[in-house]
């Protein structure tokens, strides 16, 4: 059991990208094998990628081995300011598990926090490597990806992880704050990740508690059947 539950979330958490958008609608929409169909209920704020953007947002998904890229989406401000982009979302699937009808309350259980030090530095060091190396081949160029994320809390929707990603090259590094919520929403894992701009700790709070409110929404949004 804790094979699986580690695997699954160090897949998960191995790729952070980055996009731009131009538009903006309320409502994203995705489908997966089995005849299920989502809608994505977006964050006030938040936008679609297109033209240049989209293409970028697909190279970035086509670095990870791990998962399907459902949705992405990213703050409107950033993109309307021109500059460099400092909050964006994704939601994914690991590939491994795109056909496979699952329950919720057995996954969460396996996922439950863990107080383990050294199982959470080795679940880091593994998808830091995965980014690093992913995003490196996609891109071709030397990208480094560091990643600080604990399993923070749970509830009867998703087992929550928060912390910071640091990316890097051979120009610039970039820290951002970072939230996960690993889900089950019509039998199929969903994981929501939202992205934000790092200061100091209280970024991390505010997008754990972001990724929450996502999370609800979305499985309000999509109710089994």
């Amino acid at each position: 059991m804790m094979g699986r539950r580690w695997a699954l979330v160090v897949a998960v958490l191995a790729i952070s990208g980055v996009v731009r958008a131009d538009t903006a609608p309320t409502i994203m929409s995705f489908t997966l094998p089995g005849d299920k169909s989502f809608i994505v209920p977006l964050p006030a704020g938040y936008c679609v990628p297109t033209g240049a953007y989209e293409t970028a947002a697909k190279m970035t998904a086509s670095a990870d081995p791990k998962n399907l890229t459902n949705v992405s989406f990213i703050d409107c401000a950033d993109a309307a300011a021109g500059g460099e982009l400092n909050h964006f979302g994704i939601l994914k699937t690991p590939f491994e598990l795109v056909s496979t009808d699952v329950d919720r309350a057995e996954i969460l259980a396996e996922l439950k926090p863990s107080v383990d030090t050294k199982a959470l530095q080795d679940l880091n060091d593994a998808a830091s490597n995965i980014g690093s190396e992913s995003l490196t081949r996609v891109y071709g160029r030397d990208i480094k990806v560091s990643l600080d994320v604990r399993a923070l809390d749970s509830d009867d929707k998703a087992v929550y992880y928060a912390g910071t990603a640091d990316l890097s090259d051979a120009e610039r590094q970039k820290k951002l704050a970072c939230a996960y919520a690993i889900s089950v929403v019509r039998k199929r894992v969903i994981v929501l990740y939202l992205y934000a701009a790092f200061h100091d700790a209280r970024d991390v709070t505010a997008v754990l508690s972001a990724v929450k409110d996502l999370t609800a929404a979305f499985v309000k949004a999509n109710p089994e059947g």
